[in-house]
């Protein structure tokens, strides 16, 4: 819900400007779909790994996710 109302936000100004609403929701699709795309393409598979491997990768994404590089990225 959070997300869907900040979404409305920023078309808002769109809508405002004369900006089709149909074009804008084009675009939120096109935008989903890339950046879908982009994290399929940093995924890793762990279905092959055994129980140790897997809770090893969850570890260093969990610490990962904590940093100050992680947190500059977004």
């Amino acid at each position: 819900m959070v997300l869907a109302n900040e979404f409305m936000k920023e078309a808002k100004q769109y809508v405002e400007e004369g900006v089709h609403p149909q074009l804008i929701i084009r675009s939120y699709r096109d935008a989903s779909r890339l950046a879908i795309a982009k994290l399929k393409e940093w995924s890793i598979d762990i279905s092959g790994k055994d129980e140790k491997e897997r809770r090893d990768l969850l570890t260093r994404w969990h610490t990962f996710s904590k940093s100050t590089l992680y947190s500059d990225c977004m």
